[in-house]
């Protein structure tokens, strides 16, 4: 994120479907909604923001990722 000068931990949690969840994006705009949420509108568009920068294809890890 454009400005971020402290650092954030991500952490993945299992939910009941056994389904890794990433709530990061809401947890970010969120925190950061005071001081302009790093420019995003909405909280769905920095989730879109951040999903177009993961690199999904040279990633064995990701089978697949979802905004839900």
């Amino acid at each position: 994120m454009p400005g971020l000068t402290e650092p954030i931990v991500v952490q993945a949690e299992k939910n009941k479907e056994w389904d890794y969840v990433c709530p990061s994006a809401m947890k970010f705009y969120n925190q950061f909604k005071k001081q302009g949420s790093f420019g995003f509108a909405t909280c769905l568009d920095m989730a879109n923001a951040i999903l177009a920068n993961i690199d999904q294809e040279n990633n064995d890890a990701i089978e697949k990722i979802d905004l839900a």
